[in-house]
């Protein structure tokens, strides 16, 4: 079992994580960045990069040396909650 496997288990369904810290990112995914995020959630781990780290982990993982659970993007963060933007935080 993986690292972020057993991470993940560790997660409520309705929880998630996010990772900052480049040495906890790659503890949790064997890649070594100065810069990205790490996002977990039970379901899923994606890993944003920016260019300059984006094509060495496709092809690293490619090669098995990022587990195959990791999803590697170059979407920047915040563009993935942009679905959620709309929605009213009060009750």
């Amino acid at each position: 079992m993986t690292k972020i496997k057993r991470f993940r288990e560790t997660l409520l369904k309705s929880e998630g994580a996010l990772v900052t810290s480049p040495v906890s990112r790659r503890y949790l995914t064997d890649f070594s960045s100065s810069d990205g995020f790490l996002f977990v959630t039970r379901e899923k781990a994606v890993l944003f990069l920016d260019s300059r780290y984006y094509e060495m982990a496709c092809l690293l993982q490619e090669k098995g040396e990022i587990p195959e659970e990791i999803t590697v993007s170059s979407e920047k963060f915040f563009s993935v909650f942009e679905p959620f933007s709309s929605m009213s935080l009060t009750p």
